[in-house]
């Protein structure tokens, strides 16, 4: 994929002194804050000076005659300085946002993001079967609006179509025996037949063969249509770039955006659309917040349903959304609860945050009487202030005053009154349920919002209806929200700009020092290790694999004594269900249960010893940076040198932190994955192909159990249950270490290659001594400066940041 790069502004004529263009580039760099959290501001402050610093020592340099020579060490220094002065924060904070179509999720990401381009109304159609990543706004996207489709790849397409035919005939063909004429489970599959029907149509409506006769035809097998629809598959014409993965438009306006992305979902290929992101600037984004719109799981295929968990359980923080009458009951929250998170709600990562958002919290003149019957009154909620406002309000439009800021504030009333009972009841709720998880609750009226922005934007508005607006604009919690999304990452931002200021900033300005000293020439190298316990992991697998196997096998007799049809049932939900006979049950869960127990304190001792290992690596590397120093000895200009190394360990802390972080973050995924029983899970990975397989007429039920035993037992054809889930996690563990590894070296090598040039900086440049002999007074004086404005703009972040 190509990118067009903004051109760098031309540089200032060199004429003009560094210090008067610090000055202005510090005054200037203030102006057009908005009025955020102070964080930011600060934040966006000091970033602001620090990329103005290494642009103008950029320039600075640039006048030199060795600027243009790659050979030179110049031209490397310069290049940091440059990447120093594009510097953007690589810190993102992933909110996925979850809710059924028509609560108003899509009216409140428009209203976060002060712009139109969720589409609102849910139909079940492209628009909501596709997730849409909104992110902040790249330097180099030219464009008000970049938007990035990712399609999926020839599995993934063919996964779908699979799935698709399955989705169909299990609602379609398959027969379902009384019990399962519960009205829950019809709708569940009707749901995902449609889905599937849609999705089959749009790919291949203009084949003959692709009619609803031939899917509901119980002569023709499953098998014969999933190779069909493949064969089909193959014949697709895909439109240009669709095989390139990725597809790049561009729009001016929001209208146009939401145009040209309906444009595209419109072709045939819309169901293989795997993402969407837009890239736009937003108030909301700008501290690295992504915004994630999800397809809700009852409106899509299954096959999506396992990117959806995947692409959900990898958030930082899950919004999920719900109108704010249903919020109110305590059935509702559970229900909204475990349909959208699942049932496995205490599994999600340990870092991740849940929140509430109750939307449609604008209360309309019937609903008044209502909240105050229903409502406890309080101080500041009763009938006696309610008559007050109502007597103020008559009175004057007797008088003929403006009464928009009255009526506001009456409402204002109801609506905190309804939102703090509605928080209070959630939060007394879970804390009765003994949740190990905290939960944030926002109610909010993107309505209120939207009426109110409009009202505020009108030229002739009087001061009463300002007022009004400004009222409303408070009551919609859209603000709230905002600064709440914008707070969740401010921590991480905190410590990368203090990384920049501290750690980048500073190895630049060391470099242009030991450029212009020159001097001495020598060497040095790192040594790293990495950690490895995958044998031990690997005998532990084998060693309990029989037993777990039993202990499978045993969770599966049980559903013996379970009535055909509610066996029926649980199977065409992957065997996590509920019926009016049979209580919401995971076999999956139960079938690795044992294995669960028996290896939780193996995988916490496997996280630990890799954590120690991390921090005597650490330790290591720092021995190494004394030795090095003591080696150096008393060579020529190596003070220079020396002042670089407590920059030095911090780079090599921070890159060996990103490193654990990441290690640590992908093993839960990792653990997620072979301890849960979730779409992408490794026990579903196995079990899958055999919950594919449809069933009916007489002898089903012990055609099912015997499916579901050999399954777990295997044969010669299939692995069983626990060498597969443990061929799996070794992979994925394999995989990971290999990765860390990988980064290690990069980071060690980089360390090692970084101090190799600025020895390389020591020993000069023949044209630089010559060059020095007129300007080297003016450049020390120059470098100087900038070191002062780094250390006060690092002094003035440090004193203002909260937290």
């Amino acid at each position: 994929m190509t990118r067009r790069v903004e051109p760098v502004n031309p540089s200032p004529p060199f004429s003009m002194p560094l210090r008067a263009r610090l000055a202005d580039s510090a005054a200037s760099s203030t102006a057009g804050i908005g009025n955020g959290n102070s964080n930011e501001e600060y934040i966006q402050k000091a970033v602001s000076v620090g990329k103005e610093i290494s642009g103008s020592l950029g320039d600075v340099l640039r006048q030199s005659i060795l600027a243009n020579n790659e050979e030179s060490h110049l031209h490397q220094i310069l290049a940091l300085a440059d990447e120093l002065r594009s510097y953007q924060s690589p810190v993102e904070f992933t909110i996925g946002i979850i809710g059924d179509s028509g609560v108003g999720k899509s009216s409140l990401i428009n209203s976060l993001l002060d712009a139109k381009l969720a589409k609102t109304g849910g139909t079940g159609s492209a628009c909501t079967t596709v997730a849409t990543e909104y992110r902040k706004k790249r330097e180099s996207d030219s464009a008000l609006y970049t938007i990035e489709i990712e399609c999926m790849n020839s599995d993934e397409i063919e996964d779908l179509l699979r799935q698709s035919v399955i989705d169909y005939r299990r609602y379609h063909v398959q027969e379902r025996e009384s019990e399962t004429t519960d009205h829950t489970q019809e709708e569940q599959l009707q749901i995902k037949a449609k889905v599937a029907w849609d999705t089959l149509k749009a790919a291949f409506e203009d084949r003959d063969g692709c009619t609803e006769i031939l899917f509901q035809n119980p002569n023709v097998s499953t098998d014969e249509l999933q190779d069909q629809v493949l064969r089909w598959k193959e014949d697709i014409v895909w439109p240009a770039g669709f095989n390139a993965q990725m597809t790049v438009l561009e729009a001016e306006e929001a209208e146009n955006c939401v145009n040209q992305i309906d444009q595209f979902l419109r072709q045939r290929i819309w169901p293989f659309i795997k993402l969407v992101q837009i890239y736009l600037d937003a108030v909301v984004l700008r501290n690295g917040v992504v915004l994630v719109d999800l397809p809700g799981f009852r409106d899509i295929n299954s096959a999506r349903v396992r990117i959806t968990e995947d692409r959900l359980y990898k958030c930082d923080e899950i919004f999920v959304v719900t109108e704010i009458g249903r919020a109110a009951t305590n059935s509702g929250v559970l229900d909204l609860v475990t349909r959208q998170l699942g049932h496995n709600f205490d599994n999600l990562r340990r870092s991740q945050g849940v929140a509430i958002i109750c939307t449609k919290s604008e209360v309309e003149d019937p609903q008044e009487d209502e909240i105050l019957r229903d409502i406890p009154q309080t101080n500041t909620f009763n009938q006696r202030i309610i008559d007050e406002y109502t007597h103020r309000i008559e009175n004057a439009e007797d008088n003929d005053r403006p009464t928009g800021h009255l009526r506001a504030q009456k409402k204002h009333i109801f609506i905190s009154a309804r939102n703090q009972h509605v928080k209070s009841r959630i939060n007394a709720y879970y804390a009765a349920q003994s949740r190990s998880r905290n939960i944030a609750v926002h109610c909010v009226s993107s309505y209120l919002y939207r009426d109110a922005c409009i009202e505020r934007n009108r030229r002739s508005g009087n001061q009463s209806r300002i007022m009004a607006a400004n009222q409303k604009i408070e009551d919609s919690g859209i603000c709230e929200l905002r600064d709440y999304c914008q707070e969740i990452p401010s921590m991480s931002q905190i410590l990368e700009t203090r990384h920049y200021l501290h750690t980048r900033l500073v190895r630049l300005i060391e470099k242009i020092n030991m450029w212009l000293i020159s001097g001495v020439a020598g060497t040095a190298a790192l040594q790293e290790a990495a950690p490895t316990f995958l044998n031990e992991l690997n005998e532990e697998l084998k060693f309990g694999m029989n037993r777990w196997e039993q202990a499978a096998l045993s969770s599966l007799d049980k559903l013996k004594r379970w009535h055909v049809a509610t066996l029926s049932s649980f199977w065409n939900n992957d065997g996590a269900h509920s019926t009016r006979a049979q209580d919401y049950t995971d076999w999956n869960a139960d079938m690795i249960s044992t294995m669960i127990e028996d290896f939780k304190p193996s995988e916490e001792m496997f996280r630990s010893r890799n954590e120690e290992i991390f921090g005597s690596l650490s330790n290591s590397i720092h021995e190494g940076l004394s030795t090095l120093l003591t080696k150096l000895g008393e060579l020529q200009g190596v003070d220079a040198f020396r002042q670089t190394f407590p920059r030095r360990r911090r780079e090599l802390d921070y890159d060996i932190n990103n490193i654990i972080n990441s290690f640590l973050e992908k093993l839960q995924l990792i653990v997620h994955d072979l301890f849960g029983s979730h779409g992408t899970s490794y026990v579903m990975r196995h079990m899958q192909p055999t919950y594919n397989v449809t069933e009916s007429g007489h002898g089903m039920k012990q055609r099912l159990l015997d499916r579901l035993n050999l399954r777990v037992r295997g044969d010669h054809d299939n692995p069983r249950l626990f060498k597969a889930t443990g061929d799996f996690f070794i992979s994925a563990v394999e995989s990971l270490l290999e990765e860390t590894r990988e980064k290690l070296h990069r980071a060690t090598d980089r360390s090692c290659e970084d101090i190799k040039r600025d020895l390389e900086l020591l020993r000069g440049e023949n044209v630089q001594a010559q060059e020095q002999a007129d300007i080297l007074d003016t450049m020390f004086a120059i470098l100087d400066h900038a070191k002062n404005k780094r250390d006060e703009a690092e002094r003035e972040f440090e004193s203002n940041i909260v937290g």
